[in-house]
């Protein structure tokens, strides 16, 4: 099992503070939240991250299919890993506060699966369908693994088949993980 740390800091300067010590502390993935009214924005913080460490992978904890269109995540998460020479990660789940804070609702299970599904494809292969329309990602990049938190029964399967890595909660013991996984 290896360690991440979600840091979000209160200005860019204690967020590079923070991302440094994290780095050389042996933290093995450092995120930072998607929420655009509580956080600076995602990508710079993650870009910043990515050009203050030399271990740790970086990526977002957790962006969402409510606000962002899989092509615009895709190309930053394989901008992010061309950056970090293939320390990008991309944590993507149904979205909480920066969803709430614009008065709209979390995707389903069944809409976050599509967007993941597709913004793989797109890293993988350059080209997707999403609601009715192809698209593209068309310059070279390293592979870039797609995590997803996910706590309850349904988002562990979930994140069981499609995620590359899932984030579960330190609340959750390892008891308790299995019985909500049904593994």
């Amino acid at each position: 099992m290896r360690l991440g740390l979600t840091i979000v800091g209160d200005t860019l300067e204690n967020f590079t503070h923070y991302v440094k010590q994290a780095d050389r502390a042996g933290v093995a993935a450092i995120g930072t939240g998607d929420s655009q009214t509580l956080y600076g924005e995602v990508w710079m913080r993650c870009t910043l991250a990515g050009m203050h460490t030399s271990q740790a992978h970086v990526g977002p904890w957790a962006t969402n299919p409510v606000t962002r269109h899989p092509s615009v995540t895709a190309g930053a998460a394989a901008t992010l890993a061309e950056l970090t020479h293939g320390r990008a990660y991309l944590g993507i789940s149904t979205g909480d506060a920066a969803v709430y804070n614009i008065g709209r609702k979390p995707a389903t299970l069944a809409r976050l699966e599509a967007y993941i599904r597709t913004v793989r494809a797109l890293l993988e292969t350059g080209t997707a369908e999403w609601e009715g329309r192809t698209a593209y990602l068309d310059y070279a990049h390293p592979p870039v693994p797609i995590a997803m938190p996910a706590s309850g029964p349904r988002a562990l399967r979930l994140a069981g088949r499609i995620a590359d890595r899932v984030w579960v909660s330190p609340a959750l013991m390892p008891k308790q993980l299995l019985r909500r996984a049904a593994i």
